[in-house]
């Protein structure tokens, strides 16, 4: 990212490639932090063998441009950087049709980048009901509902994304 930084808000192309060269890297890292949370619909899912996804709770290709908007924060600290980037790796299981409609709450053209929800709302917004796995267990079997669908998410994530809901 430090290496094409200087790019940053030169057009809407080198936005869009910048932002989504930190979402290929989360991508392409795998699946690092799980939250343990999991979608009732995709528990449902995972129970009768059906399709399940991660969604990255947090969209990477947003993280991404809130460093390139702060780059003296994010890119001279690198521990800093580096809990941001493992928290954007962070996913929740949903179902693919979960996926798609929590993707279309945001928006990334040449015309800008616009959030729909706030990112931790997003989950409540759509109705979508969550399941935590019990502490020390990797079956999803061991899941139970819980409280809420507020996500906890980083407060400057918070404070930044302010600026782009519609």
């Amino acid at each position: 990212m430090r290496s094409n930084a200087h790019r940053w808000n030169e057009s809407a192309e080198w936005n869009i490639a910048l932002a989504r060269d930190f979402y290929l890297g989360v991508f392409d890292s795998g699946n690092p932090n799980p939250s343990g949370l999991i979608s009732e619909n995709a528990y449902v899912n995972k129970m009768n063998k059906g399709k399940t996804t991660h969604d990255h709770c947090c969209s990477p290709q947003f993280i991404g441009r809130m460093i390139l908007d702060n780059q003296d924060t994010y890119l001279n600290d690198y521990e800093k950087f580096k809990d941001t980037f493992w928290y954007a790796c962070r996913t929740i299981v949903v179902t693919p049709k979960e996926n798609e409609k929590l993707s279309f709450l945001t928006s990334n053209t040449n015309e800008g980048y616009t959030v729909k929800v706030a990112t931790n709302l997003k989950y409540n917004h759509l109705g979508i009901s969550l399941y935590k796995r019990e502490e020390g267990k990797i079956k999803w079997i061991h899941a139970i509902p819980i409280d809420t669908n507020v996500l906890d998410v980083p407060e400057e994530l918070l404070e930044y994304e302010k600026r782009f809901l519609v």
